[in-house]
């Protein structure tokens, strides 16, 4: 089993947010009530890495936050 480095993560994470992550021609539609139903401006696939949550903080997670298997980075 790999587990991605703090390097796969960030870079990741930056092609997430220039959208370069997945390539494709543009010619399909992205509708906003497909895409962003919790109307954040990200579209909701983009804040899961294999289906779990990504938490980016400056401190250590709470007992009470997030669940098994999320992803938390602490900076």
């Amino acid at each position: 089993m790999k587990y991605a480095t703090e390097k796969d993560v960030v870079g990741w994470l930056k092609k997430l947010k220039t959208g370069t992550l997945a390539g494709g021609s543009g010619s399909g539609d992205m509708l906003k009530s497909v895409y962003d139903q919790n109307n954040n401006g990200i579209v909701d696939n983009a804040e899961l890495i294999d289906g779990r949550k990504i938490y980016v903080m400056n401190r250590p997670p709470l007992k009470t936050e997030g669940n098994d298997g999320d992803i938390w980075i602490q900076y």
